[in-house]
């Protein structure tokens, strides 16, 4: 938990605090039973705000930020993977390049209707803090988006009518001198091409830092 109108301090890790320690599954039903004392409290905090020692009192807005999984898990939603898999409005998979959707789910309509609501379950947890507070948090956002660019980079090397040994190399002396530690090797008995798991530092790194022209030269 932090105080998001605390601008100065919201970055420092001291300002953030832990309320609940759970090690437990990660699921709707254990998590449930975990997070109901914090449940009930947050529904009393946002419904008579905080009053301070010394006389002030704070109305509270409250948000919510996480990664896809445990935010589609608290609002009682499918996996990401599914036909149905937005928060905040009710497109499909084969809508995805629809501009003009907007926010037309409500966190209201969802407690009480989520049985007819397309990739809605079960009760959302949360269900206190208004639908527009929700949000993914923007590392798991962008380590997601890097995995993805990273995969149709080879995918589309890969197609290409070029040796792969040589695209190949060149990755691995662009990793080489980004100082990566980077490999690539085949998954035994298949052709699939598997290459060294990379961690968020070295996943910015290769945003900032990887030259793609001297890796795509190699198809010409």
């Amino acid at each position: 938990m932090a105080l998001l109108n605390d601008i100065d301090g919201l970055q420092k890790p001291d300002n953030h605090y832990i309320l609940v320690l759970y090690p437990g599954a990660e699921t709707y039903e254990s998590l449930k039973n975990a997070l109901a004392p914090l449940i009930s409290d947050l529904i009393i905090l946002k419904k008579r705000g905080f009053n301070q020692i010394g006389g002030y009192y704070w109305s509270v807005e409250l948000y919510f930020s996480s990664d896809w999984k445990f935010l589609a898990i608290c609002l009682g939603m499918k996996s990401a993977n599914t036909l149905h898999f937005c928060p905040w409005c009710d497109c499909s998979k084969n809508e995805m390049n629809t501009t003009s959707k907007k926010i037309n789910k409500s966190m209201d309509n969802i407690k009480v209707n989520y049985h007819k609501i397309n990739g809605h379950t079960k009760e959302p947890l949360f269900h206190m803090i208004l639908l527009h507070n929700w949000m993914f948090d923007e590392l798991h956002i962008l380590l997601r988006i890097t995995d993805r660019l990273w995969e149709l980079m080879l995918s589309d090397l890969r197609r290409e009518n070029v040796n792969e040994e040589i695209w190949k190399e060149k990755i691995l002396l662009e990793m080489k001198q980004l100082k990566i530690s980077f490999q690539f090797w085949y998954k035994r008995n298949s052709n699939n091409l598997l290459h060294t798991s990379l961690m968020g530092p070295d996943k910015l790194k290769i945003l900032r830092e990887l030259d793609l022209t001297a890796i795509f030269q190699s198809r010409t």
